[in-house]
């Protein structure tokens, strides 16, 4: 018996294995790792500054013990909308464009209740509350163009690659221009290129970003005799 299990765990192992992963770049890992805690109207007028305060949805994701500030059960939610402009020049060419999101900062229920002071006189109330929160909105879009009169992206191309063999250049993005053949090599040097453009092409730069970082979670937590705020959340 215990030698099919040691084959099973070898055939899943295998398997594992030879699925491709994909990593995030640089730039991407700063973008996953920023938070702002959008949530509630209320806590967007202070700049997220509420996580003293409690009694706001938005400490769930900052400072959980602020539940524990609960009186009596709430039911919220904030839709937002942005609206952004944005003003572009490249090459003398000035654009501008207009992007419009929207999506929900927060959604979620809170139940608090205040105990009983004769049969828990140093516990004053206890909260539950699920719900959602906005950490981030990465829906995004900008375009810019021009016509380049001087150089293009090969020019780049041909600094890097002089010096490398043909067959080198694959692992690269010059391999790319060399493979649809706007790279070549000059008849005195195999390895010395050139660029079959240089200059007087249209450029154009598009960005488009999609989705958010949004928290799901459950908090509980409780109020000992005004003086210590407990809470906890699991997000």
């Amino acid at each position: 018996m215990w030698r099919r299990k040691i084959r099973g765990f070898i055939l899943i192992a295998a398997v594992v294995s030879s699925i491709n992963l994909m990593a995030q770049t640089a730039e991407e890992a700063i973008l996953f790792s920023q938070s702002e805690t959008g949530s509630t109207t209320r806590s967007k007028g202070m700049s997220g500054a509420f996580g003293a305060l409690g009694a706001d949805f938005s400490v769930l994701s900052s400072n959980p013990a602020g539940i524990a500030q609960f009186r009596s059960n709430e039911i919220g939610v904030t839709p937002s909308l942005q609206l952004e402009k944005i003003e572009n020049s490249f090459l003398s060419n000035n654009q501008t464009e207009n992007n419009e999101s929207f999506g929900i900062d927060h959604l979620g229920v809170v139940f608090a209740r205040s105990e009983n002071p004769t049969r828990n006189p140093r516990i004053k109330s206890v909260a539950f509350a699920f719900g959602m929160n906005r950490q981030a909105d990465y829906n995004f879009s900008n375009e810019y163009s021009g016509v380049n009169s001087f150089n293009s992206i090969l020019n780049n191309h041909v600094e890097f690659a002089n010096g490398f063999e043909p067959d080198e250049l694959y692992q690269f993005a010059e391999g790319l221009s060399w493979e649809t053949f706007l790279l070549d090599t000059a008849t005195s040097s195999p390895y010395t290129y050139f660029g079959v453009v240089d200059g007087n092409v249209e450029q154009i730069n598009s960005i488009i970003q999609n989705g958010g970082k949004d928290e799901f979670l459950i908090s509980f937590g409780g109020n000992y005799d005004h003086k210590l705020y407990v809470g906890a959340t699991f997000g």
